[in-house]
């Protein structure tokens, strides 16, 4: 019975310790301010939007980027012959915006 027991607590702290850092707090890991979800309206002469766009955005002196994704139900003509269609997706945090070496 000691030895099963004993076991049963290898076992145990084994399992925790591999297993925790997968289902950590998000908090503690910091995904709420590294990330932001934002959807961005692009105007076109054409149809021909690309599925996916590189974008960057910078806010409060950070700067985010990531790939956002096209919303092929969202794709409307506007009033002056230009279509207009929306991008969302998620932007990572890449550091500190430098304004002036941004190319």
């Amino acid at each position: 019975m000691k030895r099963y027991f004993v076991s049963f607590l290898v076992l145990f702290a084994l399992m925790t310790t591999l297993v925790y850092p997968v289902f950590a707090n998000e908090n503690i890991l910091g995904f709420d301010d590294d990330t932001i979800y934002v959807r961005v309206v692009r105007h076109r002469y054409d149809r021909s939007f690309p599925s996916s766009i590189f974008y960057t955005e910078y806010r409060a002196g950070r700067k985010f980027r990531g790939n956002l994704n096209i919303d092929w139900n969202s794709v409307q003509r506007e009033s002056n012959n230009m279509y207009s269609a929306v991008y969302e997706g998620i932007l990572y945090d890449v550091g500190y915006a430098s304004y002036v070496l941004d190319y």
